[in-house]
């Protein structure tokens, strides 16, 4: 595998213009994503791992009128460590989405293609949400986003899991463990300011002294 310190991105995302909004979601949650100190650098399958996972690809501007991919498209697939798949019934009926699979499989079978399920159901006839490219691989690890999957915290550090060679557990408790920290920080200050504010009233009450 090539190094991925020396490409340009770390992920290329792909998916149908109709799931633009999740993509995009998506794609700021990637590039936010918090990285703990204590795991920068520590070397994995992928690689050392970063402070952060941006640069991460998504655009969908760069098709000609016949469909067939650009080649900044190309460009981008090639300088990618990965590509994350917005799996849904639109990106599996989608030509851009299932040429961009394709590409990437024949020229970067090494690196790792991460479906993420927004929509519809693997292998079902009527709402099949993986592309034909994606079918033709057999059976592929997928995270699924859908509340009757791994919901959408799960299927997140699944992603960036796989996105940074370690188990998807530890990615999840670590998220975990900050969204709470987080949810903390607000919560101490409402507690400061109800004090002040009993406090101030109390003041407020009390007689003068002469």
């Amino acid at each position: 595998m090539a190094a991925l310190e020396t490409l340009k991105y770390r992920a290329f995302l792909s998916y149908s213009h109709r799931d633009s909004a999740a993509a995009k979601r998506l794609h700021s949650r990637l590039e936010g994503f918090r990285i703990d100190k204590d795991l920068v650098g520590r070397a994995t399958e992928m690689g050392p791992i970063p402070k952060q996972l941006r640069p991460i690809f998504r655009d969908r501007h760069d098709f000609n009128a016949g469909g067939t991919l650009g080649e900044q498209t190309i460009a981008a697939i090639d300088s990618a460590g990965a590509m994350i798949l917005l799996a849904s019934p639109a990106s599996a009926s989608s030509r851009p989405v299932n040429d961009e699979v394709r590409l990437f499989c024949e020229r970067h079978p090494e690196r790792p293609l991460i479906p993420l399920i927004l929509d519809g159901e693997p292998g079902n006839a009527e709402r099949e949400c993986f592309p034909p490219a994606l079918r033709e691989q057999g059976d592929v690890l997928a995270a699924d986003s859908r509340e009757s999957g791994d919901g959408q915290q799960l299927a997140l550090a699944k992603v960036v899991a796989r996105l940074l060679g370690l188990p998807p557990d530890e990615v999840f408790r670590r998220a975990e463990r900050d969204r709470r920290r987080r949810a903390r920080i607000p919560n101490a200050i409402i507690g400061m300011l109800a004090v002040l504010s009993v406090a101030a009233a109390g003041s407020a009450l009390t007689p003068g002294t002469s």
